[in-house]
C-alpha cells in the first residue's frame, strides 16, 4: 500500500531540533553526547512519524515528549554547550513542545454543551503536557504482539456471545456480583515521605478472592496474575470518636503510597479537614502490577484483562467499604481522578449507601480510551483480524457507567473536566454529565493534568463535601480544599 509522505512542520521542526542537539552534544565531548542523546533520539522518532500523516498520534506525542526533555535538560545544556548554544537548544525544544500542543489543540473535537477551547500559548502548553504523557506511554506501555491480535479478537467475540446469553449486555449491573464480606484485613504501620513531609499510615492487605465468571474468556490467564490476587489499600484514620470517611481512588499508573498520598494531599484532608481516608490500590497497579510499569495490562493489551481489572477493582473497593462501615462511619464519600474517576462513576451505579461522589476528569468509555490511544499501526492490525471499535463498544457495555443508574442523590454528585484534555477527551466527561442529568460540574480551560490550579474546581470539591458533612468543613474557605495534582 502506498504510504503518503509529508514534509510539513511535524517533520522538519523535530528533525531540526534533534540535529542541533546532536551537533552540540558531539562538539562537547562524551558527556555532552550522553546529555544530548535522549532529546535528540526522541526528536528523531517524532520526525520519522511526522513524515506520515497517518501517524499523527505518535508524531505529536513524541514531539511533545522530546520538547519536554529538551526543556528539562536546558539548564545543563547551558553548562555543557555554552550560553548561546544552550539558549538555542532550549528555544528549539520549547518551540517543538508548544507546536505539538497547538497540533493537539487542532485535533480537539467540538462537544455540545461545554465551553469552546480558548487557544493561546498557555492553553497550547497545557495540551502539550498531555501530549508528552501520551508520548511517554507509547514508549513504555507494552502493545500486543502481532501474533496476539487474532487471539484477542477471538476472545472479544466469545465474550460478546457469553455476555449476551446471560443478559449482561442489556443489564450490565448484573455482571457485577455482590462481594464477599471483608472481616479481618491485615493492617500494619507504615510511612512515606512526600513534599509535605513524612506521612504515617496503615498498609492494608487481604485476599481479593475475585474470580471472573466460570467460562468467561481470559479467566485462567487472569487468575494466574499472582501479585494481583492480594488487594491493598493505604488507610489513615483518627483515634477516638467515629469520623467521616473519604475514599480516594487513584489514576492510571499510580497505586503506591508515595504518589497517592502526596497527590491527594493526604495531610490536609486528614489533619485539617478531619477525614478518615482510604486509598484503594486498583488491580494491576502498584505492588499488584504484573508488568514493568504500574498499570501495565489495564487499558492496553488483552481487552478482557481490562474488563476483569475494572470488575475486580469494584469488587475490592466494595469489600473495603463494608469494612469502613464496620468502623461506625457516619458518612462515606468517594473521589476519583481519571481512571479513578471512571471507577467512581461505576461504583455509584453498583453500590448503595455512598453519601457523595466526585468524578474528576473521568474516562467513561473503556472502548473509546482503548481504541483512541492505540497506535495507528495497531488499529490496522486489529481491523485485519476482525476486531472493530463497534465490537469493543459492545463487549465493554458491562463496564460502562453511562448504562448504570447512579445510587447517590443528584445534589451529591459532582464532576469536572478539561476542555483541552488529550488523555480523556471532553466528550467522555460530557457524556457522564448528561447521564447524571447535569449535576454540579466545573469545566476549565486546560488539560488532563492542570486542574489542580483551577479555583472553581477546588470550590466544586469543597462545596460537594460541605453539603454532606453538615457544616463540618464550613470553617475552611471555599477554595481551600486542595485537589490532587
Amino acid at each position: 500500500m502506498h504510504q503518503t509522505i509529508s514534509f510539513g512542520r511535524a517533520f522538519w521542526l523535530p528533525l531540526a531540533a534533534g540535529v542541533v542537539w546532536m551537533i552540540c552534544g558531539e562538539a562537547a565531548g562524551p558527556l555532552g553526547l550522553v546529555l544530548a542523546l535522549p532529546p535528540a533520539f526522541i526528536f528523531m522518532v517524532a520526525a520519522f512519524f511526522g513524515l506520515q500523516p497517518a501517524e499523527t498520534k505518535r508524531s505529536t506525542g513524541f514531539a511533545a515528549l522530546g520538547g519536554a526533555a529538551g526543556i528539562l535538560l536546558g539548564v545543563l545544556s547551558l553548562l555543557f554547550f555554552g550560553f548561546v548554544e544552550g539558549l538555542v537548544l532550549m528555544g528549539l525544544s520549547a518551540w517543538t513542545f508548544v507546536d505539538a500542543g497547538e497540533r493537539g489543540t487542532t485535533a480537539l473535537e467540538a462537544v455540545d454543551g461545554i465551553p469552546a477551547p480558548q487557544p493561546g500559548l498557555g492553553f497550547h502548553a497545557a495540551v502539550a503536557i498531555d501530549e508528552a504523557l501520551l508520548g511517554a506511554m507509547l514508549f513504555m506501555i507494552p502493545l500486543p504482539a502481532r501474533g496476539e491480535t487474532a487471539r484477542i479478537a477471538r476472545e472479544v467475540d466469545e465474550a460478546i456471545e457469553m455476555y449476551e446469553s446471560f443478559g449482561w449486555l442489556e443489564k450490565p449491573v448484573e455482571y457485577h456480583r455482590a462481594p464477599l464480606p471483608l472481616e479481618l484485613p491485615q493492617l500494619r504501620s507504615a510511612s512515606t515521605r512526600t513534599l509535605r513531609g513524612r506521612i504515617d499510615y496503615e498498609a492494608m492487605s487481604f485476599d481479593s478472592e475475585y474470580e471472573p465468571a466460570l467460562g468467561e474468556p481470559g479467566r485462567e490467564r487472569w487468575l494466574d496474575y499472582y501479585p494481583n490476587r492480594t488487594a491493598r489499600a493505604h488507610v489513615m484514620r483518627h483515634p477516638g470518636a467515629p469520623r467521616p470517611w473519604l475514599v480516594c481512588i487513584h489514576g492510571y499508573q499510580m497505586g503506591n503510597a508515595l504518589v497517592d498520598l502526596g497527590a491527594f494531599d493526604a495531610p490536609y484532608l486528614h489533619e485539617k479537614l478531619g477525614f478518615n481516608l482510604v486509598f484503594p490500590t486498583l488491580p494491576l497497579h502498584g505492588p499488584r502490577k504484573i508488568g514493568r510499569m504500574s498499570g501495565d495490562g489495564f487499558l492496553s493489551g488483552d481487552v478482557l484483562d481490562s474488563i476483569h481489572a475494572e470488575s475486580q477493582g469494584l469488587w475490592d473497593i466494595r469489600r473495603i467499604l463494608g469494612w469502613v462501615r464496620a468502623q461506625e462511619a457516619p458518612s462515606i464519600g468517594v473521589y476519583g481522578l481519571s481512571l479513578g474517576g471512571y471507577t467512581t462513576s461505576m461504583l455509584v451505579g453498583v453500590e448503595d449507601g455512598l453519601d457523595f461522589a466526585i468524578a474528576g476528569i473521568p474516562m467513561t468509555s473503556m472502548a473509546g480510551t482503548y481504541w483512541n490511544h492505540l497506535p495507528d499501526m495497531s488499529v490496522r492490525e486489529y481491523l485485519v483480524n476482525g476486531l472493530t471499535k463497534e465490537k469493543l463498544d459492545v463487549v465493554t457495555r458491562v463496564v460502562d457507567p453511562t448504562l448504570l443508574t447512579p445510587r447517590v442523590a443528584h445534589d451529591r454528585l459532582a464532576i469536572f473536566g478539561g476542555v483541552g484534555d488529550r488523555l480523556v477527551p471532553a466528550e467522555h466527561v460530557a457524556n457522564l454529565e448528561r447521564h447524571w442529568q447535569s449535576p454540579a460540574s466545573a469545566w476549565y480551560q486546560g488539560s488532563h493534568v492542570t486542574f489542580g490550579r483551577e479555583p472553581h474546581v477546588r470550590r466544586l470539591i469543597s462545596d460537594t463535601a460541605q453539603t454532606v458533612f453538615d457544616g463540618r468543613l464550613s470553617a475552611a474557605p471555599s477554595n481551600a480544599l486542595p485537589t490532587p495534582s
